[in-house]
């Protein structure tokens, strides 16, 4: 099995063990408030907290490994990219400070999605174990606490992102024929359940910016994400370029 096989293996594994042992803790934490604290009860919730945080922190440390390996990879193969953007540091800021503010206006409906998966994951495990009165207000808190979680997970993930890509001494955009390196994070645009959805130029955040969107996965674990890079000054006819060759990797 290949390197890269074996770490989308891991990773999918890691998550079904996050999601059942965050589900696991939640059951515990409401048995124990329903029906008192016994060992067992107390066993289960610090098992499940266990393997769900484990398996998030376990996710983490495989993910950045592996992007840094493929980062220097692209780094060594990659002598002659078709362009390499240094974006000023003025305008980076503005950037970040823009669209920090465009996610913060986001975060409710992060808390949403969380909620109503966690909540609909806690009814399919505990539909046997309650009566339905009970099981609804079961729900009703889950759904509460995971809305929460996910609003509050969003704001914080944006505010670190915002704080660790503004201390950055250079933003730098790297582009390839088939990857783009944006500030030491390798971005693929065509690959093995890597798919390019869209390319184009827009003007955002007060400026005008290159936006894609890669979809990676298959069947109903497919998922997209956005990316978003400023145009430096000077480079507007080299991002239509880039628009024209990218065009034709998209699927």
């Amino acid at each position: 099995m290949g390197s890269k096989s074996h770490f989308q293996l891991s990773i999918l594994g890691l998550t079904v063990a996050m999601i059942a042992g965050l589900a696991g803790a939640f059951i515990g934490g409401i048995s124990l408030f329903l029906d008192g604290a016994e060992p067992v009860r107390i066993a289960g919730l610090l098992l499940g907290l266990f393997i769900g945080v484990g398996s998030l922190l376990k996710m983490i440390r495989l993910n950045q490994q592996e992007v840094q390996d493929r980062v220097d990879q692209a780094e060594n193969e990659y002598h002659e990219f078709m362009d390499r953007w240094k974006i000023e540091p003025e305008q980076w800021g503005r950037f970040l400070e823009e669209r920090l503010k465009y996610e913060q206006s986001e975060s409710k409906g992060y808390g949403y999605a969380t909620g109503g998966v966690f909540t609909f994951l806690i009814a399919l495990i505990g539909f046997s174990f309650f009566d339905p009165l009970r099981l609804i207000l079961i729900l009703v808190g889950a759904f509460l606490f995971f809305f929460l979680l996910g609003k509050w997970g969003s704001l914080f993930g944006a505010r670190r992102r915002f704080e660790r890509e503004g201390a950055l001494t250079q933003s730098y955009a790297h582009f390839a024929e088939r990857l783009i390196i944006l500030n030491g994070k390798l971005i693929m645009l065509e690959d093995f359940g890597v798919k390019l959805r869209s390319f184009e130029l827009l003007e955002r955040f007060g400026m005008r910016v290159l936006s894609f969107k890669v979809e990676t996965g298959f069947g109903n674990r497919r998922s997209n994400t956005q990316y978003t890079i400023p145009v430096p000054a000077g480079k507007e006819e080299d991002s239509e370029k880039l628009v024209r060759h990218y065009a034709g990797l998209i699927n």
